[in-house]
């Protein structure tokens, strides 16, 4: 199971991500990826974190907004 799949289902087993095989992880549990692999062709995200929803969307500007 991937991190993104985690994502959308938190309920499954959490994965780990020494063993996902992601290009760019470094040893020290760091991610890296793009905006455009994040958002594909949405305007907005979605994320669940402790219970709280937030909010990671793209303005007219190209910047990203992180909001509960």
């Amino acid at each position: 199971m991937d991190v993104f799949a985690h994502a959308l289902n938190p309920a499954s087993k959490k994965p780990n991500p020494q063993n996902i095989g992601i290009p760019g992880l470094s040893q020290h549990g760091v991610i890296h990826t793009t905006s455009q692999a994040l958002f594909c062709n949405a305007l907005e995200i979605h994320i669940q974190h402790d219970g709280v929803l937030y909010r990671l969307r793209k303005t007219s500007l190209g910047k990203l907004i992180l909001t509960k």
